[in-house]
């Protein structure tokens, strides 16, 4: 599982809040610089009680206590009992790949789009054709 971190940063010029990118960028309301937030930077507590934004030995910002926020969201797993969480663990209940070809065959034979299973490559362009749908270009 990749790690999503949603980062901002308080602008020095104006104190407004601004998502934070891995370039260092210019606060568009009041021109100042923010400081660029990539993966590897670290949140340091400094001796004087102020926190600094660290690339390595690299301090890109300080900041004090009262303009910090922290939110933290935990995506967790959970099961109604040990028996689910085993069926995870042993990937026992999983789905195979058959199995979820053939629920589309299943379905489009239903939809009335096939009669027998097409070959692979004609399945996968009606999957497409059938389940992906974009939204419309609104009309002027």
């Amino acid at each position: 599982m990749g790690e999503h971190v949603d980062v901002l940063v308080i602008c020095p010029g104006c104190g407004r809040e601004k998502p934070a990118t891995y370039e260092l960028t210019v606060c568009d309301e009041c021109g100042e610089e923010l400081p660029p937030i990539e993966p590897g930077v670290r949140l340091h507590r400094d001796d004087d009680g102020r926190w600094s934004i660290r690339h390595g030995s690299q301090v890109r910002a300080a900041y004090n206590w009262d303009d910090l926020r922290l939110s933290v969201s935990w995506k967790a797993w959970c099961f109604a009992d040990e028996a689910e969480l085993h069926l995870n663990d042993d990937h026992s209940d999983d789905l195979t790949l058959e199995q979820i070809l053939d629920t589309f065959v299943g379905d489009l034979r239903q939809r009335g789009k096939i009669g027998s299973r097409p070959d692979d490559e004609t399945l996968a362009r009606l999957i497409l054709d059938e389940y992906i749908r974009f939204p419309r270009e609104s009309v002027q």
